[in-house]
């Protein structure tokens, strides 16, 4: 186990990398998009969030609270408020659903998301066909041990006709929300509260949650054959961003 506990740490850095890389280039076209949709930093926020679940099913309140734990329940109520004001999503006592107004807006998030993974891996689209069975294998594996979180995410929901590359990239976010939920569970055992989680970032307690998530987030992988986790490191490691 301690290998995989291991391997669930190196993984997590590359994905992190390339999910910052993809949020970057959709930053870029971040005004455009609200000035279109008339959206608050609050709802994009909420919809950038969301937008591998809401499409064809509920978000859950407790699913929402889980991704948003870092985020103070009033900005978060706040975007969802400004969502429904805007007549993209309509709410329950369960969750919050997507309007046809909504699932428009998130096809024009979704091609943006798409034009910026084939920017960036474009050149690399037989790298991440080689990838996808890989990476669909792990999450369903991790939908045993996922969090809250992570069952907002799970199944992913995959557009239509999307290429390669904005699948790898669709595929990153539930991996990356069972670790989140893991690394949530290690500081929530170890009693502390998001603030003081967040305000970690070295000493002999960092290392002891990051040594108690790897393990929480280590069993998808044992889905994979050795050979298979060492092409899923070096594929997602070989991606640039």
């Amino acid at each position: 186990m301690a290998e995989l506990e291991h391997f669930a740490g190196a993984v997590s850095a590359v994905v992190a990398r390339l999910r910052a890389a993809v949020a970057r280039g959709v930053a870029v076209s971040n005004d455009e998009f609200l000035h279109e949709w008339e959206l608050t930093d609050a709802a994009a926020g909420i919809l950038v969030h969301l937008r591998h679940t809401l499409p064809d099913r509920l978000a859950t309140w407790t699913g929402v609270a889980a991704v948003h734990v870092y985020d103070a329940p009033s900005t978060v109520m706040r975007g969802v408020d400004d969502l429904v004001e805007r007549g993209l999503v309509e709410t329950t006592v369960d969750g919050a659903f997507l309007t046809t107004k909504g699932r428009e807006a998130l096809h024009a998030l979704h091609s943006i998301t798409g034009k910026v993974t084939d920017e960036l891996w474009g050149e690399n689209t037989a790298i991440c066909e080689a990838l996808l069975p890989l990476l669909r294998t792990v999450v369903t594996a991790a939908a045993e041990t996922g969090g809250e979180a992570f069952g907002l995410l799970y199944p992913p929901y995959e557009h239509e006709g999307s290429s390669a590359t904005v699948m790898v990239a669709g595929l990153l976010e539930p991996i990356h929300y069972h670790r989140f939920d893991a690394q949530v569970s290690a500081w929530r055992t170890a009693g502390l509260t998001p603030h003081e989680a967040q305000l970690l970032t070295g000493g002999t307690l960092w290392r002891v949650l990051q040594e108690d998530t790897n393990l929480r987030d280590a069993a998808p992988y044992s889905a994979l054959k050795p050979r298979q986790r060492l092409d899923l490191l070096s594929g997602l490691g070989s991606l640039p961003g």
